[in-house]
């Protein structure tokens, strides 16, 4: 058997036997799973997949774990006088060095995987099934080899374990962050540019399928020269005494030449380094609204990404831009040419670029003479292209939206938590124009209405509104009407009318909820505006319910009042719409009257919207596309890639316990049951 073998298995058996290893390695998986917890709460909504979660959760915490598991490999050999019996044995300080390294490598290894699989088991067991990142892993273990390299280079400088996990930690992680965060302080200005800490992006970058060969160059080449250091360490302490001082001389100049090797290679590295992008992260799928954008438009679009090379978010943009011109392409529709302009370099195309409406570190639409930017500051995303396409290729004659006020209603102007501007905003790059409607002061609504909305009024319509709103819908208008109470204050006197009769809700045990007072909502009517939603999730905060009322169904041919459950749950709509001549429209030159009433004044106000990661956002939008009449556009519910849990929160916590207290005291009590079992023996 090798010299290496029998130190790496010698390693592993003295890990095994000591507590302490069990203690760091059971806070390590419930930190880890504490980080991941956190992070999937944040992330919900994002486009990280849980496996990249999973791995930015662990990079943080990677050297600790390191620093700890190696502090004691070379120290408590020094420290209880077996250094000097295994030194005189014939075998190398490469080897044993080697061998030690191994066995911690291999700890780390076990703790990595054993952290994923208890993620992938916890979520398997609820029917959440998530693949294996392999890019991520491997990351990991790349960070993690050089983290016990450094762990084990210190474990040999020091004579006590404890002075050397300090040691570690001050060199894996103290200095590495606290440089960090000084220039994030000293730079404000560079912070979205600068991204996150640069040894945590390695790992998503990867994970993402982002491979830098510079990246993974310079993690071997630092951990080649840990080791070399550690070697020379040993070397020293075989060396001892007065008449060996030139072998000690010379193993400190070999240290300071391998160090300056290093700097230079890292260098060349950097220098000729190469990115590969493999087909993780970066491959997309697109929603049905997009790829209907993209098939029903003609001509050519051009999309400039405006922002520096350097800026951290230019890989995504240049991501999503190119696999949108795919998408196009393969639709056959639209024509998409891309642009990519340096605000710092391209100087003639970026003036050019500001004269024509463009704004930096956006990405600039322009088709003919009309131009389009999207901000990427605002979070760059599917929607807000598309959006922006349609925005180019529509109709210039914009619809109108119009929001009625006077009693006391949610107002889009208004940008606080309870205001209703963030929808507003999705309204307007879909091309409409939102404005106020008082009622009581116009004799009939305006021509360019696409769709009134009655926004969580709070006090009765009087019943000169009601005879001008009901006007309206008679001529085959539309109506959003989002109600804040059973009794429907408002424009409650008339949606019966329309089919839609509103009820207080019945608490019902099965109701799914994330506070204790909302409402998850899963289950879908069949309808167009919910046939996309399907398999995503509402929240609504203590909905109201709703019923057929005597007029659904009522009336014949034109006059027929159909009445269409949207979103239920518990055995209650809490969503629905109404409408009158439905299927009709193309034969007798009429347009059908449409009233759509969602249970909730707070589903689509700022607040919420903020709050938790859902499909309410695409559900106003679904309804107004369908009262406005551009059913083709009706949305796809939340865009592919975007992460969601289908969890309530009674499922959160049992999945964060399990995760976090569950498997981790588990395995640790294991632990040191194993340890307890080996020290009777002995």
């Amino acid at each position: 058997m090798s010299p290496v073998r029998v130190t790496w298995l010698r390693t592993l058996g003295m890990a095994r036997n000591f507590y302490a290893t069990a203690l760091a390695l059971g806070a390590f998986w419930a930190g880890t799973a504490i980080c991941f917890c956190v992070n999937v709460e944040l992330g919900e909504g994002g486009r990280l997949a849980l496996g990249e979660l999973w791995a930015v959760s662990l990079s943080p915490v990677l050297p600790m774990l390191a620093s700890f598991l190696a502090m004691d490999v070379w120290s408590d050999e020094r420290l209880s006088g077996r250094a000097e019996l295994l030194l005189s044995a014939p075998v190398s300080e490469l080897e044993l060095v080697m061998g030690k390294f191994l066995g911690v490598c291999t700890m780390m290894a076990a703790a990595i995987l054993t952290s994923w699989f208890t993620v992938w088991g916890t979520l398997a067991a609820m029917d959440l099934e998530i693949d294996f990142p392999v890019l991520a892993v491997t990351a990991l273990l790349v960070q993690s080899a050089l983290w016990s390299a450094v762990g084990l280079m210190m474990s040999a400088r020091f004579r006590h374990a404890a002075a050397a996990a300090m040691a570690a930690l001050t060199v894996t992680v103290i200095i590495p962050r606290a440089l960090w965060f000084a220039a994030v302080s000293w730079l404000p200005e560079r912070r979205l540019e600068m991204g996150q800490m640069i040894l945590d992006a390695h790992v998503l970058d990867m994970a993402s399928g982002v491979v830098s060969t510079g990246m993974l160059l310079g993690y071997a080449v630092l951990t080649v020269l840990a080791l070399v250091i550690a070697v020379r360490y040993v070397m020293i302490l075989r060396f001892a005494g007065h008449s060996a001082r030139m072998y000690r001389r010379s193993a400190r100049l070999v240290i300071f030449l391998s160090i300056v090797a290093a700097a230079l290679t890292l260098s060349l590295a950097m220098r000729l380094n190469a990115t590969l992008e493999l087909p993780v992260g970066a491959a997309r799928e697109f929603s049905s609204r997009t790829r209907s954008i993209l098939a029903g438009a003609e001509g050519e679009v051009e999309a400039a990404a405006f922002l520096p090379r350097s800026d951290r978010r230019f890989r995504e943009t240049v991501f999503l831009l190119r696999a949108l011109k795919r998408e196009a392409e393969q639709t056959g529709g639209l024509k998409l040419s891309l642009k990519f302009v340096d605000p710092r370099w391209d100087l003639g195309e970026a003036e050019r670029l500001v004269r024509q409406g463009g704004k930096s570190e956006s990405v600039v639409l322009r088709r003919a003479r009309r131009t389009v930017s999207v901000p990427i500051a605002d979070g760059l995303g599917e929607r807000e292209l598309a959006s922006a396409i349609l925005q180019l290729v529509a109709n210039p004659h914009r619809k109108t939206v119009y929001w009625t006020e006077g009693h006391g209603e949610a107002e889009f102007d208004r940008y606080d938590v309870w205001g209703m501007s963030d929808i507003a905003r999705e309204l307007a790059r879909d091309g409409y124009v939102n404005r106020k409607l008082a009622l009581s002061k116009v004799e009939t609504v305006p021509e360019d209405c696409a769709l009134v909305v009655v926004a969580a009024a709070k006090t009765d319509f009087s019943r000169t509104e009601i005879a001008r709103l009901e006007t309206y819908l008679m001529g085959g208008g539309r109506m959003l009407a989002m109600l804040e109470n059973a009794e429907a204050a408002g424009v409650g006197s008339l949606l019966p009318m329309w089919g839609v009769k509103p009820v207080p809700a019945v608490a019902v045990k099965s109701n799914r909820t994330v506070s204790g007072s909302d409402l998850i909502i899963t289950e879908f009517g069949d309808h167009a505006i919910t046939e996309p939603l399907k398999g995503t999730q509402l929240i609504l905060d203590s909905p109201v319910a709703m019923q057929p009322s005597a007029a659904a169904e009522a009336g014949a041919g034109a006059d027929k009042v159909g009445y269409v459950p949207l979103a239920m749950s518990g055995g209650q709509t809490f969503a629905a719409v109404g409408e009158r001549g439905a299927g009709t429209g193309s034969d007798l030159a009429l347009r059908p009257t449409r009233v759509a009433v969602v249970g909730d004044a707070l589903f689509a106000m700022n607040g919420q919207l903020a709050a938790r990661k859902n499909a309410n956002c695409d559900f106003f939008l679904n309804i107004v596309a369908y009262l406005s009449g551009a059913d083709a556009m009706v949305g796809g519910g939340l865009e592919p890639g975007v992460l969601t849990l289908p969890f309530d929160r009674r499922e959160r916590i049992r999945a964060a316990a399990t995760m976090v207290v569950g498997v981790p005291l588990a395995l640790f009590l294991a632990m040191i049951a194993y340890a307890l079992k080996r020290s009777h023996r002995s």
